[in-house]
């Protein structure tokens, strides 16, 4: 089972999922205007012919006079009013995205909820651990080991690393990992904003979320939703600090409805404490671990 999490987190870093071809509309078939011309039939009988009638003049009606032409009002399209509407909400988010573009480092505990609608809808999967960015583009997620009893029992079960070039998916209780080349690709918006690279206001339209849903009332709640239609994100939420723009939670929707909600506690920005090292895994230096290939589609 623990091949399901590797390919399941790097189905993240796979291209994104082209958009369904907008649906082609048939075009609305042309009018035929018809005008039919009938004669009355003539009788066979030849009747009298009748005196000519001079034919009668009608006096013509006085034309009316032209209406003044009232000057045309400036009328805001709908855009205007829509942008003019997100513009509080498209302020607060590109706060969020300034911050995170002038952080060299970021480490902090998370926590995540896995809601998959087909295996367990009614039971979450939570599952938390320890996460280390440093720009550009490195990332460390090390999972804590749920059954960890022994000393010799390891304390992360899973880690998943990238140095920007490559991306390792490391079981520790197996002793198992894979690496993948991510050969120039890029990082899922909604991951790479927290390393200061991608950008929000690009790729989401973004709106204030009263509903209140996730975060508390002193947080600011921002929805995302993607420009471009994406399985990966049907709905992107973040949770913000409003006394400091930071993002205390992400939560995303996927099109089959599944959610992954992961909370951050405990943050600490540029200390200057992260060495690239850390995001590398060496295999020589972790003795017993077996490379792993993907699978052939």
């Amino acid at each position: 089972m623990w091949t399901n999490y590797i390919f399941l987190f790097l189905s993240l870093f796979n291209a994104e999922a082209q958009a369904p071809a907008a649906a082609e509309l048939p075009e609305a078939p042309q009018a035929q205007l018809a005008l039919a011309v009938s004669t009355a039939p003539t009788s066979a009988a030849h009747k009298p012919a009748r005196k000519a009638q001079k034919p009668r003049r009608f006096k013509q009606s006085p034309k009316p006079k032209a209406a003044l032409a009232t000057p045309a009002q400036p009328v805001p399209t709908l855009r205007v009013a829509a942008d003019e509407a997100t513009a509080p909400a498209k302020l607060a988010l590109g706060k969020v995205q300034d911050l995170y573009n002038s952080t060299t480092s970021f480490k902090a505990n998370f926590t995540q909820t896995v809601t998959n609608q087909t295996f367990n809808k009614l039971k979450p999967t939570v599952s938390k651990g320890r996460i280390y960015i440093l720009t550009p583009g490195k990332m460390r997620w090390d999972y804590k080991n749920k059954s960890y009893k022994a000393a010799t029992d390891p304390k992360v079960s899973k880690s998943f690393i990238s140095d920007g070039k490559y991306l390792w998916a490391v079981m520790h209780k197996n002793k198992q990992y894979y690496k993948q080349d991510l050969g120039g690709s890029t990082l899922p918006v909604a991951v790479s904003f927290l390393m200061g690279t991608g950008d929000l206001l690009k790729e989401f339209n973004v709106a204030f979320d009263t509903a209140g849903k996730f975060g508390s009332k002193s947080d600011v709640l921002l929805l995302l939703t993607p420009k471009t239609p994406s399985a990966r994100y049907k709905k992107l939420w973040l949770v913000v600090d409003s006394s400091n723009h930071s993002v205390k939670q992400s939560v995303v929707l996927n099109s089959k409805g599944d959610t992954n909600a992961i909370r951050f506690t405990g943050a600490k920005t540029n200390d200057g404490t992260l060495k690239s090292g850390h995001f590398i895994f060496n295999a020589k230096a972790n003795k017993g671990y077996r490379l792993v290939k993907q699978p052939k589609k």
